[in-house]
């Protein structure tokens, strides 16, 4: 902190423009102390004291939720909670001892900034929030909280399909390294659903420039050939992972699943062979 600047005087001095006045035109003046906590939660910033640049932002925004400014307001929270959560990642990797406090702080405004975005009705941003919590949940080691979450957002994402997809990818992966076969296989099924769901409306708007080539493929399998190339990649590779969750989990004959079934028959030597 910089010690030629009073940063206690300059706090003082903001707090006495929102006290309240004897007379009735006297107001707390919002905007000029929304104002100036932003100049100060910057300085904070440029000093490196991320805590106290974070606790301005927060006072900022309470500003200007009085102001009733939602998109301000918005902007300030989500600057204080990212604000926290770097806090929280410096300690985490920095092994010191931690009670958590930055974290619960950063989630307690991030639950402020989903409040306002549904009062807008901003579902996609209120889903991209959760998925920047949910990033931040890995890198601290948190799987269960951020698998949670990322399970949550699949509903805002719905509509989406690549974004869905990346959402599921994280949900494999987290299932996968918690050795939850069971879930990670349905999760690999999904994905494969969706990229041949993908293809098949694709399909059904071009079947009439491409008719001959339709006849000669099953009416049951979309053309593979809509998917690009970095879909046709993670299609094999779900592919592949899905077999090996199979060869895991060794489920019985009887309670075996069509497509499961058909997806081992498709890497027996018998079918090989016949290839």
């Amino acid at each position: 902190m910089d010690p030629s600047i009073d940063h206690l005087e300059k706090l003082k001095s903001i707090c006495a423009k929102l006290k309240k006045g004897l007379l009735p035109l006297r107001r707390p003046k919002y905007a000029e102390a929304a104002n100036d906590f932003q100049s100060l939660a910057k300085q904070f910033l440029s000093e490196n004291c991320l805590e106290y640049s974070a606790l301005c932002y927060l006072q900022a925004s309470k500003c200007f939720q009085e102001l009733k400014s939602s998109t301000s307001e918005l902007q300030t929270l989500l600057e204080a909670a990212h604000l926290f959560l770097v806090l929280e990642l410096q300690t985490f990797e920095s092994n010191t001892l931690s009670y958590n406090e930055n974290l619960s702080l950063a989630l307690s405004t991030y639950q402020m900034a989903q409040k306002n975005l549904h009062e807008q009705n901003e579902r996609y941003l209120s889903g991209l929030i959760s998925l920047q919590i949910a990033d931040f949940l890995i890198k601290l080691s948190r799987e269960h909280e951020a698998e949670r979450l990322y399970n949550m957002t699949l509903d805002s994402f719905k509509d989406m399909t690549m974004i869905y997809i990346i959402i599921l990818q994280h949900l494999l992966n987290i299932r996968i390294e918690n050795n939850d076969h069971v879930l990670a296989l349905n999760t690999c099924t999904q994905i494969i659903e969706r990229l041949m769901g993908s293809t098949t409306t694709t399909t059904k708007t071009s079947t009439s420039t491409i008719k001959s080539e339709v006849k000669q493929l099953p009416t049951d399998v979309p053309q593979l050939s809509t998917l690009r190339a970095s879909d046709r990649l993670l299609l094999g590779k779900c592919d592949v992972t899905r077999l090996l969750l199979l060869l895991i989990l060794k489920p019985h004959p009887q309670r075996l699943r069509s497509d499961y079934a058909k997806v081992l028959n498709q890497y027996t030597w018998d079918s090989y062979e016949q290839t």
